[in-house]
């Protein structure tokens, strides 16, 4: 189900960036945040990453119980309303991961002054 493949990305990107955050998954270009300045250094790097970590709890809050009720609440219905919140969550999920990057971004442009 759509709905349950959005709950999983915004579950995925949140232990992501968590774990970077941490300093457990360090800078590279495959997964994490990676704009320029977040790249910049192992230290914009974490420090992005701590900074968009809020957002994507949220998002990954949202994400679950919203997911999570409209599943139930479409269970009976036709697979194309089950499908139509599936998106919906996916453009939540998109939103919330924009303005993720967006904040930490920002948090590693100020780490570098």
């Amino acid at each position: 189900m759509i709905i349950w493949a959005a709950i999983a990305l915004a579950l995925l990107v949140t232990g992501i960036t968590i774990l970077a955050g941490r300093g457990t998954i360090p800078a590279n270009g495959l997964i994490g945040i990676r704009t320029p300045a977040v790249q910049r250094t192992s230290t914009t790097w974490t420090v992005g990453h701590r900074a968009a970590t809020p957002t994507l709890v949220t998002l990954s809050a949202v994400a679950l119980v919203v997911g999570t009720v409209a599943f139930f609440a479409t269970r009976q219905s036709t697979g194309d309303t089950a499908d139509f919140v599936g998106l919906g969550l996916f453009a939540v999920d998109l939103i919330g991961i924009i303005a993720a990057a967006l904040r930490a971004n920002s948090a590693a442009r100020r780490d570098l002054r």
